[in-house]
């Protein structure tokens, strides 16, 4: 599971997702394109919550993140 394809699968942009979990605009596009390969527990937190929020019901930071180290 990653974070692109769980917010395609919302039919989240990522400014709307972004914008939901309270980050600036660009994050979700940095992490998606690998530019973020370490993000912070703060964002990985606000992100899972956000998807969460709009129904992505059991996603956890160790599905989304699970292949990077959040520091």
């Amino acid at each position: 599971m990653d974070l692109e394809a769980v917010r395609d699968s919302l039919g989240l942009t990522q400014a709307e997702l972004d914008r939901r979990a309270g980050l600036p605009r660009g994050s979700v596009g940095d992490i998606e394109a690998g530019r973020n390969q370490n993000p912070s527990v703060t964002v990985a937190l606000a992100l899972t919550g956000a998807l969460r929020r709009a129904g992505a019901k059991g996603v956890s930071v160790e599905q989304l993140f699970g292949d990077v180290k959040v520091g």
